[in-house]
């Protein structure tokens, strides 16, 4: 499938994306489509897209990794036969950093997403335990969303680390995480002001955009400290061979077979 033909079009959002069509290493699987989507927050959907996601798509679960308060700020989707699994994966800390400077310009901007991405893994280790414990024990192959706010960072990583379990290369894995670009709208032209704080024109594009250091930086952090992904992947989010081996099963099939 071309990048931009994964994208679903669902009025109100802007990155709802099927991770079906990726063939894996050894070009023998491919993920399977229509079963496990990704996407910006769902809850943005309007009454048409709800219907969509509800009666064409036929989402069965919706996973919302946003906190407390930007569900505060905008209420979670309500799709007919779907069941929403709540996994914060709270941004308030990027957002207080910000909040302290009286500017945030584009080198501080990197440096505070270099230093988020290092340690991403580690400091959420439990929360995507528990998106793979969900996929394993209550999704179990139905056709299911997951999300944040805008589909970037933490549901872009979270793609990265399946789409690692399913085998698929990491190139395709890369391209994956940087389709957000071409689903997103531009970030504004001009310098933003969050609080007291001034956001320059530079730090508005790579806070707004998926940067491809950030999720070579979260991969490379867990590879150094663990050895490499795959025992990260074990120790810290339970996902040693049998549960690889269920993934598969669950979410791709022979490149041979029908769809």
């Amino acid at each position: 499938m071309p990048p931009r033909d994964r994208v679903l079009s669902v009025p109100g959002l802007q990155n709802y994306r099927d991770l079906g069509g990726y063939v894996t290493r050894d070009g023998k699987r491919v993920v399977k489509y229509k079963h496990i989507y990704r996407a910006d927050n769902v809850g943005a959907a309007t009454a048409e897209g709800r219907r969509m996601l509800s009666e064409k798509v036929r989402l069965q679960f919706i996973i919302d990794f946003r906190g407390p308060e930007e569900k505060t700020r905008a209420p979670s989707a309500c799709v007919d036969g779907a069941t929403t699994i709540a996994i914060p994966i709270d941004a308030c800390s990027m957002r207080d950093e910000v909040l302290k400077r009286p500017t945030l310009d584009g080198p501080a901007a990197e440096a505070l997403l270099r230093r988020l991405a290092a340690t991403f893994l580690i400091d959420f280790k439990d929360a995507y335990r528990r998106f793979f414990h969900a996929l394993l024990t209550e999704v179990q192959g139905r056709p299911a969303v997951f999300h944040c706010t805008a589909g970037k960072d933490r549901t872009g990583v979270a793609a990265a680390l399946l789409l690692f379990v399913l085998d698929v290369p990491s190139s395709t894995i890369v391209e994956d995480f940087l389709l957000t670009n071409e689903c997103c709208p531009a970030p504004p032209s001009e310098a933003l002001h969050v609080g007291t704080c001034t956001i320059t024109q530079d730090a508005v594009n790579l806070l707004f955009r998926a940067q491809e250091f950030f999720l070579d930086l979260c991969l490379s952090g867990a590879r150094e400290r663990y050895g490499s992904l795959a025992a990260y992947m074990e120790k810290e989010l339970g996902i040693g061979a049998k549960e690889t081996e269920r993934l598969r099963g669950l979410y791709t099939r022979p490149t041979t077979s029908g769809a």
